[in-house]
């Protein structure tokens, strides 16, 4: 083994778990305070991480661009990491040391990919089972309706309610920033936003007694956008309104740097992967400038989020072949929403000179979908180039693709 100058072994000098310069010996082996801190911390208050490459491989390494917990864990555990000796209780008996993380509710990553959707890729084109997605969302729409009638409510006040109710479990105490994002987990987060919006919808009596038929026609032209809007909105609240605008919330409790992430699949090349990236970066730099940063000015209030997407669902003109009694419904609720959306302004908020505000408000659903149209073109010289393409592209999910222009 080569030694440094002072005669002593170069690994004697380093940290064993992330490979910069030790600072002595902790928990048993030589470490930098960073490191034994970490390690320390997670096993006195039993923290259970995993980790969301999904490989369970992820480079924590001083050179490495992840920040995995769970490897970053695991890696203390191989090379030997151990809580201080045991204290002693007053009658002089050992007292326990603290639990290690829970590992048991961690899937390998062949357990991991079994449990994600199904995604199968020949050549550029990536296959993904949008049906068998409309149908699960079809399930929700046309669910039995439960509804308290004692409860006295409008479109707009019940919206307000699913909608601060639409994250199980509430603010995640603290949201990852991920730089490696595994695709089949995108895929499977799309999904469960999807149906979250779905159920979000029905809350609305109005919308939830329309045929099944305009629910679903609908459902396709806005959960686009109140996604858009809900992923702009809770990365500010749950991370705070300094959040820089390209870090974007993807899971409850997981972000994304839009400018700097990859995809994981382990039986596609990396460099497609990192073409697809670049594809679509363009698209990330739209969002931002027209949706994010506007959104983050304007600093909305929760009523108004709701408004907005209210509006969008109930804005309807352009949807064709629906049923006449639906887009009387739409107009009686649009017209509602706006009166109550004054008086929260008149009485609340105590602003009387806030058509400026509202117009900028309703500027951002012409934002969306400007950026969805450029998306469209986007995808499309995705396909003729051969970077990518997926199933979602022709599925009935991207009908506000035709609604939009």
């Amino acid at each position: 083994m080569a030694l440094n100058a002072s005669g002593s072994d170069e690994e004697d000098q380093i940290c064993l778990v992330c490979g910069v310069d030790a600072y002595g010996i902790h928990c048993g082996v030589n470490s930098c305070r960073a490191c034994a801190a970490f390690f320390r911390r997670s096993a006195e208050k039993g923290h259970t991480y995993k980790c969301h490459r999904v490989t369970c491989d992820c480079d924590i390494s001083k050179n490495g661009s992840d920040s995995c917990k769970y490897c970053r864990f695991q890696k203390c555990l191989a090379v030997g990491m151990t809580i201080a000796q045991k204290k002693k209780s007053a009658k002089g008996e050992d007292v326990p040391d603290p639990p290690l993380p829970s590992t048991s509710g961690l899937h390998s990553l062949r357990q991991m990919e079994r449990d994600l959707p199904e995604v199968t890729v020949e050549d550029y084109k990536f296959k993904l089972d949008a049906d068998g997605q409309m149908r699960r969302v079809v399930e929700i729409l046309d669910a039995p309706i439960k509804s308290d009638d004692s409860i006295k409510e409008t479109s707009l006040q019940a919206l307000l309610r699913a909608y601060e109710n639409m994250v199980p479990g509430g603010k995640p105490d603290q949201v990852e920033i991920i730089y490696t994002i595994s695709y089949r987990g995108y895929v499977r987060n799309l999904h469960e936003q999807m149906e979250r919006i779905a159920k979000w919808a029905i809350h609305c009596r109005e919308f939830a007694h329309l045929p099944i038929e305009d629910k679903r026609k609908l459902y396709c032209n806005f959960w686009h956008a109140i996604y858009a809007i809900e992923r702009c909105a809770r990365t500010t609240e749950f991370m705070g309104a300094d959040t820089p605008p390209y870090i974007m919330l993807l899971t409850d409790s997981t972000a994304y740097d839009m400018y700097n992430y990859e995809y994981y699949m382990p039986e596609v090349d990396s460099e497609k992967l990192k073409s697809i990236v670049e594809h679509f970066k363009p698209f990330n730099a739209l969002a931002m400038e027209n949706l994010i940063t506007p959104m983050k000015d304007l600093n909305l209030t929760t009523f108004e989020l709701v408004y907005l997407c209210l509006y969008k669902v109930w804005n309807i003109k352009r949807i064709r072949d629906l049923n006449a009694n639906t887009y009387i419904v739409a107009a009686k609720i649009l017209d509602e929403a706006s009166n109550e959306l004054h008086e929260y302004y008149v009485n609340e908020l105590r602003n009387t000179n806030y058509a400026l505000r509202l117009s900028r408000i309703c500027k951002l659903i012409d934002s969306i979908e400007f950026i969805y149209r450029r998306y469209s073109e986007i995808r499309l010289t995705a396909d003729l180039c051969k970077v990518y393409r997926s199933s979602y592209g022709d599925s009935e999910f991207r009908e506000y693709a035709k609604n939009g222009t």
